[in-house]
């Protein structure tokens, strides 16, 4: 009746994968274990880079602190390295002295124009800029 599969076919099925495409072998969690338990002094990312370099199989800093972290294998720093204050220590005065963030682009970055305007007038030379 059914070509392909017979009446089995027709049955549900899990549509999840077998495995997960992301997801580190077993073997591979459990040399990163190893490791960490030989070299306790090591952080996670230099873990991650010591067991890239030695066996040739790249694991991410994230992934090597999330394992060690499941397994509490993850030990609280004994020091507090920058403690967060209530406010600012220097408070700004003015819109002007809030600097902008590094990351803008003005479109005078990136692109050449002709002409250049001044205090709203244009002249017609040079390139356009902008004082912020």
């Amino acid at each position: 009746m059914f070509p392909f599969g017979g009446e089995e076919a027709l049955e549900d099925q899990s549509p999840r994968p077998f495995r997960v495409w992301d997801r580190i072998p077993d073997d591979v969690c459990q040399r990163i274990v190893d490791l960490a338990l030989d070299m306790p002094e090591l952080s996670p990312r230099e873990l991650a880079v010591h067991f890239t370099d030695i066996e040739k199989y790249f694991v991410s800093e994230a992934s090597v602190y999330r394992l060690l972290k499941f397994l509490d294998l993850i030990t609280s720093p004994a020091f507090i390295a920058i403690k967060a204050a209530d406010e600012f220590r220097d408070k700004t005065t003015a819109i002007k002295a809030i600097p902008p963030p590094l990351n803008t682009h003005t479109l005078a970055d990136t692109t050449k124009y002709i002409g250049e305007f001044k205090n709203g007038d244009y002249n017609g030379q040079g390139t356009l800029n902008f004082n912020w």
